[in-house]
């Protein structure tokens, strides 16, 4: 049995226990185009085993690496390419910033090898998966981008089954509405970003439910024609939109908006109605509320 299929064994459908992080395999994951020093990720084996469903999702790494070859690169000028040490690449963090140019050329002079390529993943998104699963929480966003960036990252712990990180990140939101005015561009990008199953219901999502509370206390608190100045989609919204969180908004504005002056905001309401409360197994586990 190889050391690959010794960290894996055992794995079924969700994590896997008592794997080691720091002494099992490096995988190399590369994401988005694979032409970017911060598109390329070393991970050990046992973090993706121990603390996601990674694995069931894309399968345990290959033997060897295989080699991604952008354009402009090839395995002649790999060889005459100093090799790149993980401590020099400077990948993006929260907030998708881009490398200098200088820096994501060299990317097109050598051969990139990986046990995974994902494509359609964001590199800023990726990072703060990878860096929760080294124990560093996510930050508050600071802007609309890096807001954006946050939820790409909710999506991949949706669907890679991190609950703790999925209510990390919904405690990031809330602080970041302690100090600024909801913006339903995120609730857009979210629910339209992120597909709806029988797993994972809108109507029953934690970060939709919360976003739909928040929209609906700054509606009754501050007024209709305030937030429709700074949120054109909420036209579309209330006239367009067909799915069953229309009715769920409607409902919350209408409960807000009668509680107004008894109710607390969303973003400072103690206790963890917006958290994921079941474990891997789908039992009922204890919730301490913590969000950090």
């Amino acid at each position: 049995m190889s050391d690959t299929e010794k960290q894996t064994d055992g794995l079924a459908n969700g994590h896997a226990d008592a794997v080691p992080t720091y002494g099992s395999q490096i995988v190399t994951i590369v994401v988005g185009s694979g032409l970017r020093l911060d598109e390329v990720f070393h991970i050990h084996l046992g973090a993706l085993l121990g603390q996601t469903t990674f694995l069931s999702a894309f399968g345990p790494p290959c033997d060897k690496p295989f080699p991604l070859n952008p354009p402009g690169g090839d395995d002649a000028k790999a060889k005459d390419q100093p090799s790149i040490k993980p401590e020099e690449i400077d990948r993006a963090g929260s907030e998708d910033t881009l490398l200098p140019d200088n820096v994501q050329n060299v990317m097109n002079t050598r051969t990139v090898y990986a046990h995974y390529w994902l494509k359609k993943v964001q590199s800023g998104a990726f990072q703060v998966v990878v860096d929760y699963l080294y124990n560093i929480r996510p930050q508050i966003p600071r802007s609309l981008e890096g807001s954006k960036t946050l939820l790409r990252a909710y999506i991949l712990a949706i669907e890679w089954d991190i609950e703790d990180l999925q209510n990390s990140i919904v405690g990031r939101f809330r602080a970041f509405h302690q100090a600024v005015d909801f913006n339903i561009d995120l609730f857009a990008y979210l629910t339209n970003r992120m597909p709806e199953t029988k797993k994972n219901l809108h109507t029953e999502n934690k970060l939709i439910q919360y976003f739909i509370e928040q929209m609906s206390f700054d509606i009754a608190s501050k007024g209709i024609d305030d937030f429709e100045k700074h949120n054109k989609y909420f036209e579309y919204f209330i006239n367009e939109d067909t799915r069953p969180l229309r009715l769920v908004f409607v409902k919350a504005l209408a409960r807000h908006a009668h509680y107004v002056r008894r109710l607390e905001d969303p973003a400072v309401l103690p206790g963890c109605r917006f958290h994921v409360h079941t474990n891997q197994n789908g039992n009922d586990i204890i919730c301490m509320g913590d969000e950090d």
